[in-house]
């Protein structure tokens, strides 16, 4: 073989070899950007900061994730700087502004812009620099309206319970009208949902996404099978009853009108027992 040819060989196999860790080195040195702030909200003495406020960042398809603390922070790492959405969280309240997001329609998550950021020298930008600051995100309270319908095989659920539960144990609840129709007022967020009414099984509980502009939620109910008694069931039963011991009662009443004597009848038997 010659010379060449073996050099050339070698050089193949050392480029061959090294491409893992060029790959490697690659991977290594991806750019992570850490976007970090403050959520507050309103009060009459000014910005108080929000917990427990979730923070998303959906880079294509990955989603990271960050929790507010007791003053507010949080800090959530994304792979660009660019094409990034951010959705935050908390039952009850939905978000009124923050700085370089555009809601994006369709979605609950918001368009995130920070190519003309200016990020510090370890890739980290911050939307304030404290909660005093103009450029906080900002939520408020919000509440939204649950309407729907409950129905059953043969038509509207009258005067049916229907129940929503957050996940803090608050409840709201309400009663359905005669078309079946119910409306609940509450904070957004998740509830479960269930629904009972006399004489039909209980509903199932289901999760509730409470968010303005909602759809329906109606809910089918069941008829529990009615015990019957001589073909009548427990209701038409005590009517019937009533009305035989009505007749019977009036009944006597002519007897002894038409009768006098019946009284006193009566009353010999009695004295005599």
């Amino acid at each position: 073989m010659k010379r060449s040819h073996v050099l050339a060989a070698v050089a193949v196999f050392l480029m061959v070899s090294a491409l893992p860790f060029a790959a490697a080195d690659t991977s290594e040195g991806a750019e992570i950007y850490y976007i970090e702030g403050y959520v507050v909200t309103h009060n009459p003495e000014g910005n108080a900061p929000l917990k427990d406020v979730r923070v998303d960042i959906l880079n294509g398809s990955v989603i990271t994730t960050a929790t507010t603390g007791e003053t507010g922070l949080f800090s959530v790492q994304a792979g660009s700087k660019t094409d990034l959405l951010i959705q935050f969280t908390l039952p009850g309240y939905s978000l009124v502004s923050c700085p370089n997001v555009s809601k994006k329609i369709g979605s609950e998550y918001y368009s995130l812009d920070l190519k003309n950021a200016t990020f510090d020298g370890v890739n980290r930008y911050m939307i304030t620099s404290d909660i005093t600051g103009l450029q906080c995100a900002v939520m408020g309270l919000s509440k939204a309206t649950v309407t729907g319908t409950v129905i059953y095989d043969s038509g509207f659920v009258s005067g049916a319970n229907v129940l929503l539960v957050s996940m803090n144990n608050h409840k709201f609840e309400t009663v359905t009208d005669s078309k079946g129709n119910y409306h609940i007022e509450c904070p957004t967020g998740d509830y479960d949902l269930t629904v009972n009414c006399h004489g039909f099984h209980n509903s199932d509980t289901f999760v509730v996404k409470v968010t303005d502009n909602m759809s329906p939620v109606n809910v089918v109910l069941e008829k529990t099978p009615v015990k019957t008694f001589f073909g009548l069931d427990a209701v038409h039963l005590l009517m019937l009853l009533g009305v035989i011991f009505g007749l019977t009662v009036t009944a006597m009443v002519v007897v002894l009108s038409r009768h006098p004597d019946a009284s006193k009848l009566l009353d010999t038997k009695t004295e005599e027992d």
